[in-house]
């Protein structure tokens, strides 16, 4: 194997933007004459005679203007015609790199679970797990559009009896036939909010026990709300329960979905449901 035997330096890169001065300079002077500025950058710093650090803010094919002299704790310093000068990546070009970086992120979405710190109204960051917020002047708020708010639901009128020790499941594939929605939702869509109710009175004459559930259904079923709503519903009227929860599900591919709801019946005496329904709302987010 082969191992170099010299590296490079400022003076034998290519294209490194060095040239020499074409006449004596003061310390005071702003505008810099120089045999050729072609590999040099529009503006920025500058090393004369490797004492001197300099800011430039514009060039001509034979000089450097808009000079500031002395920068980064250098002296601003006379220099004699023929002095070398040239351009280099200074720590300072790295930090004006940083800092654009960090202005164009927060323009676009920077991912990060922490607010960035100094925002502007507009500036935006994404969440890890990909929901991005929107800065307003006071409040991150999420950042949505209207065409990316999907919904479904489902619902029955009729009533339907449920045998106790039963984990009844009212979905699109339910025998009552009941009425529903479904949708197609994209990668990075998730769920909002799911809700549900039904309306249960007990067939004997002691109370029975019901927990109600809401999930969602893509050919298998997955639980929203992570407790059972409870309620004892009694002979003499129907009762009804609701369950809702704020969600965050979030789908990592495609998915075709619609609601359901599950009852699980406890107790000596079946139930009567007497009409149920239940709705998920989801959004996709983006910019």
């Amino acid at each position: 194997m082969a191992y170099p035997n010299s590296i490079d330096t400022f003076r034998t890169l290519k294209d490194f933007a060095i040239t020499t001065l074409t006449s004596d300079i003061t310390d005071t002077d702003t505008s810099i004459p120089v045999e050729d500025t072609s590999n040099f950058p529009d503006s920025g710093y500058a090393v004369i005679n490797y004492t001197e650090i300099i800011y430039y803010t514009s060039k001509t094919s034979t000089s450097l203007e808009g000079v500031s002299r002395g920068q980064l704790g250098t002296t601003a310093q006379s220099h004699t015609s023929n002095s070398v000068i040239y351009h280099t990546a200074l720590s300072k070009d790295f930090e004006d790199i940083h800092t654009s970086i960090q202005n164009t992120q927060r323009k676009a979405g920077i991912v990060t679970d922490t607010p960035p710190d100094n925002s502007t109204v507009g500036d935006k960051y994404i969440t890890t797990s990909g929901i991005p917020y929107i800065y307003d002047g006071s409040n991150w708020n999420i950042l949505i559009r209207n065409k990316d708010i999907y919904y479904c639901n489902i619902y029955y009128g009729s009533v339907i009896t449920i045998s106790s020790g039963t984990d009844y499941y009212f979905d699109k594939n339910d025998s009552s036939n009941p009425t529903y929605t479904e949708t197609t939702v994209p990668e990075g869509t998730y769920i909002v909010l799911s809700n549900g109710s039904v309306h249960t009175r007990s067939a004997g004459s002691s109370t029975s026990i019901i927990s109600m559930y809401v999930g969602y259904y893509d050919g298998s079923y997955h639980n929203l709300t992570p407790t059972g709503r409870v309620v004892y519903p009694t002979t003499s009227e129907y009762s009804s329960v609701y369950n809702g929860f704020i969600s965050t599900v979030t789908f990592d591919s495609q998915k075709t979905i619609s609601p359901y709801i599950r009852i699980n019946v406890t107790g000596d005496y079946d139930v009567y449901v007497g009409g149920f329904s239940a709705s998920i709302l989801l959004i996709r987010v983006g910019d």
